[in-house]
């Protein structure tokens, strides 16, 4: 009796037990689909209609990305080598299937909502948006293979290293969010991997001003030199009027001396960070809610009215992310109030 020779990505890989636990997603990377074979090449024109692409193989539209730009543009035997050589060594790193990565990689990369711009009359407006699962999946492979191209210029690591790192960091990232590991996402757990990230690219931020300070770990900043990188000569803000050095230089002294705790007048490295970035620092909320009624405020009445608000929208965006209780009512025609939540 003849059997059926089971086909296997480069004669190793099987997906007999993979499974797309997202169902808005199921008919777009199905690759156990009859007829359509999981392979890296299948020579199908999948652009001559419309959603044709979605029955291409995901191993395939992979490969079809890292074609894409410079030294790979058209090689897609180069393509296919490179994605062979980031299975084996995601196998070797983690001991998984790599298909099983990379359909969890697909599952997690790809943004659920979006905005689309919308014109009426002359203006422009966001609209939020769900994002189509076709779009999900193109998404997400575009990510993938862009983030594994920029993170391999430059680099000792070869491209196959910086998309195995890409495709288990993507496929895992829930498994991180998920603390209690039930796996639901809770509102409180995305709030505190969000944070969480913050804090890792504000530390990141303080770490290259510190640097270019000339700074070692265990210095502190001085405000003298603090102005001489403002005001100095070659400083950033050398060539402002008097009357604007003097606003900034007023501010930033009341914003220094709340960073301050030691009260020695200098800033250590995490003061500093309090000093850059006081919007994540609880002691700095009153600062941060007297600049912002400065900027915004402009009669200095204590209110915000209704011109006032359209005029200077987008720094309110602050209100949303300072921890605090406090609200700040405005004037009454204009029928609501700026609240700080969260």
């Amino acid at each position: 009796m003849d059997f059926e020779q089971e086909i296997k990505l480069f004669g190793k890989w099987s997906v007999d037990d993979l499974n797309v636990n997202d169902l808005s997603l199921t008919d777009y990377i199905n690759i156990k689909r009859k007829g359509n074979p999981i392979v890296p090449h299948t020579a199908g024109r999948y652009q001559v209609k419309r959603f044709r692409k979605a029955l291409c193989p995901l191993v395939e539209r992979v490969c079809c990305s890292l074609m894409m730009h410079g030294r790979n543009n058209g090689k897609k035997v180069k393509a296919m080598n490179i994605l062979k050589h980031t299975f084996e060594i995601i196998h070797l790193l983690s001991g998984e299937n790599p298909i099983h990565v990379l359909v969890n990689a697909v599952l997690n990369s790809g943004a659920r909502e979006d905005s689309t711009r919308i014109g009426r009359g002359g203006t422009v407006r966001r609209q939020a948006v769900d994002v189509s699962p076709l779009r999900r999946v193109n998404q997400a492979i575009y990510l993938l293979c862009t983030g594994a191209r920029e993170a391999a210029f430059r680099n000792v690591k070869t491209i196959s290293e910086c998309l195995a790192d890409e495709l288990l960091n993507a496929a895992k990232i829930v498994d991180k969010i998920d603390l209690d590991s039930d796996g639901q996402i809770t509102t409180e757990e995305m709030a505190a991997w969000i944070s969480k990230v913050s804090k890792k690219m504000l530390l990141i931020d303080v770490d290259r001003a510190w640097k270019d300070l000339e700074l070692s770990e265990g210095d502190k900043l001085s405000w003298e030199k603090h102005m001489d990188e403002l005001f100095g000569e070659d400083g950033d803000l050398e060539d402002e009027d008097d009357e604007t050095k003097k606003t900034i230089s007023a501010r930033d002294k009341r914003r220094w001396a709340t960073a301050d705790v030691d009260g020695d007048g200098k800033l250590s490295k995490e003061e500093y960070l309090a000093f850059l970035h006081p919007e994540y620092e609880p002691r700095m909320r009153q600062v941060i809610i007297k600049e912002t009624m400065e900027d915004v405020d402009k009669n200095n009445d204590g209110f915000i009215d209704l011109d006032e608000y359209i005029s200077k929208s987008s720094l309110l965006c602050i209100f949303v992310i300072l921890p605090c209780t406090r609200n700040i009512h405005v004037t009454k025609h204009c029928c609501f109030k700026a609240f700080f939540i969260i």
